[in-house]
């Protein structure tokens, strides 16, 4: 199972990555975090980190998506209020992403 959680420098998502890592369900999971920013500290506790636009960046969507055509993912939780606002803005691109959300 591949997670992507986005906001991965952020302490929520940061402690989120650190409870799915030390879970035994969860043993098997690659956990890739976005962020716009450094790696670090989500380097930590991802498997992956990937940079990605600003959400209020035109590029934000086609990044997610050449994201999620390369990875695969199985779950993405997009956690920043401006990507939630994103997504409401635009509801009908989160249908063409094969990733639950």
């Amino acid at each position: 199972m591949i997670i992507v959680i986005s906001a991965a420098n952020t302490d929520v998502c940061l402690s989120m990555a650190r409870i799915i890592k030390s879970s035994d369900f969860y043993k098997n999971v690659r956990l890739i975090g976005l962020t716009p920013d450094s790696p670090w500290p989500a380097r930590e506790y991802f498997d992956d980190i990937i940079t990605v636009p600003l959400a209020s960046d035109p590029a934000y969507g086609a990044a997610l998506a050449d994201i999620f055509a390369k990875e695969k993912p199985d779950i993405f939780i997009p956690f920043s209020e401006a990507e939630l606002s994103w997504f409401v803005k635009n509801p009908g691109v989160a249908i063409t992403f094969p990733v639950k959300i």
